[in-house]
């Protein structure tokens, strides 16, 4: 559901969805208005609003409820491209503490997997695919840090700790590749969009004049609208524009060069 968001600008989606509601605010009361004459409505505002006051507060839990998920999992999908550029950086120097040979192949490979994640799989997950290209360039890496032989003590600790490392790398992409697939239920998008439906329809039926009361459900709708803009701008924390930047794997390349 709302695949076609994100093969648009952000912007102009955005404002494609709001005025969307929008429009089926107006559209909604002019028929309305035309089925129902304004006394009629006008005899039952009491009701209608004391009705829709408790439509609002459920729709308003779920809306709210909706959107701090999709921020946490955009946090979450954040920090492990944080954690996975921290990780990288600490094996590419632990390398220093290798004999020069094996320690400059690491971190050449260190360097060339991060190169390729930024340069190669960025690009894919912005555009909604899986990113596979990096893998050959981790699967060397491990090789290399898994066969190597510490000839010391002092060796033995930094292998151990590049282990661990490697380990907790393998961990954090194979996250990050979870994120670029991870969602919002359907079963969600439907409740939010039947829930949105239903709210701004029933602002249709207080006994308002018409001008009046297009004006104010518009603006309900178009709240509601901004609302389920950014929770979809968020649900795919790496699709889009409004995505996370690999700038903390790009900053640690760059260390890695100088």
């Amino acid at each position: 559901m709302l695949e076609q968001f994100y093969n648009f600008p952000t912007w102009l989606s955005g404002l494609a969805v709001v005025l969307l509601c929008v429009l089926f605010a107006v559209v909604g009361i002019e028929v309305v208005s035309r089925l129902d004459e304004l006394p009629v409505r006008r005899a039952h505002n009491d009701i209608v609003g004391f009705i829709s006051a408790i439509i609002g507060v459920i729709y308003a839990v779920l809306l709210a409820s909706v959107a701090i998920m999709a921020w946490e999992n955009y946090d979450k999908a954040k920090m492990v491209v944080a954690r996975e550029a921290s990780m990288l950086g600490d094996i590419q120097r632990m390398a220093y503490g290798l004999p020069t040979e094996v320690g400059g192949n690491i971190r050449h490979a260190a360097r060339t997997y991060g190169e390729t994640v930024v340069r190669e799989e960025w690009p894919a997950m912005r555009q909604g695919r899986v990113p596979t290209q990096a893998w050959p360039a981790i699967a060397r890496l491990q090789e290399m840090v898994v066969h190597y032989e510490p000839a010391t003590m002092g060796q033995q600790n930094i292998h151990a700790q590049m282990l661990t490392l490697m380990s907790g790398l393998l961990d954090v992409r194979r996250e990050r590749i979870f994120y670029t697939e991870d969602s919002i239920e359907q079963a969600v998008w439907w409740v939010v969009i039947l829930g949105t439906v239903g709210t701004v329809g029933f602002t249709f039926f207080f006994g308002l004049e018409k001008r009046r009361h297009q004006l104010m459900s518009g603006l309900t709708a178009a709240l509601a609208g901004l609302v389920i803009v950014l929770i979809a701008a968020l649900d795919h924390p790496y699709l889009g524009e409004v995505s996370i930047s690999p700038l903390a794997l790009q900053q640690s390349i760059d260390r890695m060069e100088r």
